[in-house]
């Protein structure tokens, strides 16, 4: 071989080294911007698997009642459906007060207690092992001495989102038994300042499983929720019951 073929050779050896080196340098790039697009999303997913629902408050202001309401924002079914629960509860709530708070105020003037309507709708997420739930408390004053509370809670599977019934995780064939145990607790129960029961116990007595519509559980407790009045006197308001998940087990 002559100097000026081995001198070509060498150039291009030369080159094919170069044009090596730079498609090792494109395929590094180019992975290392596939990995940063997928770091981002996979991390966005993640949060909203650990955060299915977010919850804050707007205040209500209408032409005859005022008060306060939760904003459910997600799309778990039972973000939806609490959505849905307090935005109809809102708006009956306003159809009643437009027929009932202008008739008040031409009868008895303008500033007249009666015709001071408010709603107070306060919601919370609560995260359980194998749940989730929307516990919302509302309360409605329409005049007299006290206003009126309630809950609405729904639960869903934390895994599914499927809306669940107290029936999805009390056995069948224990449903009767847990009723039984239940209104025992009520009948015993003695809340902190009292020294005695304070449930009505022909009311308890009359309690059914299918009484039992409001309902979660988080990692210690099954918690039952009744309205005010629905089981005790009005002075101690909607009640949350809960029971001991270790005392249950069986059921």
């Amino acid at each position: 071989m002559n100097k000026k073929s081995k001198l070509q050779l060498k150039t291009i050896v030369i080159i094919l080294l170069l044009v090596l080196v730079l498609v090792l340098l494109v395929l590094k790039s180019s992975k290392s911007n596939t990995l940063v697009k997928n770091n981002t999303p996979s991390q966005d997913i993640e949060q909203v698997k650990t955060v299915p629902v977010s919850i804050t408050t707007k205040n209500i202001k209408e032409d005859n009642f005022s008060g306060t309401e939760s904003v459910v924002l997600g799309t778990a079914p039972i973000a939806v459906e609490s959505r849905a629960y307090i935005d109809k509860t809102v708006l009956d709530f306003k159809t009643q007060a437009d027929k009932d708070v202008p008739a008040m105020i031409a009868k008895f003037g303008a500033g007249s207690p009666p015709a001071t309507y408010t709603i107070d709708i306060e919601s919370k997420f609560i995260k359980g092992i194998k749940t989730d739930s929307i516990v919302t408390s509302v309360y409605e004053y329409t005049g007299g001495a006290n206003g009126n509370s309630y809950y609405k809670v729904i639960t869903g599977s934390a895994t599914s989102g499927k809306i669940l019934l107290l029936s999805d995780i009390i056995k069948n064939d224990q449903q009767t038994a847990f009723t039984d145990y239940l209104k025992k607790q009520l009948d015993t129960w003695a809340p902190e300042g009292t020294t005695a029961p304070v449930v009505f116990p022909d009311t308890v007595k009359d309690l059914t499983f299918s009484s039992f519509t409001n309902w979660s559980m988080d990692d210690n407790n099954l918690i039952i929720y009744f309205a005010k009045y629905e089981i005790e006197p009005g002075v101690l308001a909607a009640v949350d019951f809960p029971l001991p998940l270790n005392k249950i087990s069986d059921y």
